[in-house]
């Protein structure tokens, strides 16, 4: 039987397991947008502080930096030297070189804002522009395991509604409350298996896991004497 599967595994995410394979379609574009972040910090001449990077007026200095590469000399000399100066006021280390860092910053902006407004960002473990992309990959085929889980009771006979009240617990580590039951409904599994490869009746065992599934099957799933049926 199924339940005993969520024995030995971790909790299940709600975001994710709701979120199905729309989240999982956002891993590439996510990763994407985690690679940019990457490369464009690296292409900065300076480091600056993320909560300076978001109030930075990016593009008011991009045009500055246009209009001080169309000047004649001295006058674009000067308008360089001044910008310079105002962009390395926003940094906290290294020498700001506008060349570089103005376009750069705007990029990690960009790739800053997807990275915020995706929806794995939800996801446990998630750490903004340094997540394991393959944790978040775990959390999503959890997931996917459980749903498929789920469509295994419903084809047993186990109504949605019925699932969907147990869902909260089941979700939890060892099935939440549930375990000490699957545990039990695993040991007759084992027992049920060891007896029919011992070619033995195995009636207790049978038993054993009839009763178990009991717990699980509303009564309309019941025989007269409670047994599962259908």
């Amino acid at each position: 039987m199924v339940p005993p599967a969520r024995l030995g595994r971790p909790a299940v995410s709600e975001v994710a397991l709701n979120g199905g394979q729309a989240l999982r379609a956002e891993l590439a574009s996510f990763a994407e947008a985690i690679r940019t972040c990457r490369d464009q910090r690296q292409a900065l001449a300076a480091s600056y502080p993320d909560d300076v990077i978001a109030e930075m007026p990016l593009e008011s200095l991009d045009i500055q930096w246009r209009e001080a590469q169309t000047k004649m000399w001295p006058l674009a000399g000067i308008a360089k030297t001044k910008l310079q100066k105002l962009l390395q006021s926003y940094a906290n280390g290294g020498t700001a070189d506008p060349a570089t860092d103005i376009a750069a910053l705007k990029r990690l902006l960009r790739a800053q804002g997807l990275v915020a407004q995706s929806p794995l960002s939800a996801l446990p473990g998630f750490v903004g522009e340094r997540p394991d992309i393959a944790a978040l990959s775990a959390v999503l085929d959890e997931a996917d395991g459980f749903a498929k889980l789920e469509a295994r009771l419903t084809d047993a006979g186990v109504p949605c509604a019925r699932l969907m009240e147990q869902r909260a617990s089941l979700i939890q580590r060892d099935g939440g409350g549930f375990e000490p039951l699957l545990r039990r409904l695993a040991a007759a599994e084992t027992a049920l298996a060891a007896d029919m490869l011992a070619s033995q009746p195995g009636a207790a065992t049978q038993m054993c896991l009839l009763i178990s599934l009991c717990r699980i099957l509303p009564p309309s799933k019941r025989c007269k004497r409670g047994c599962p049926i259908g």
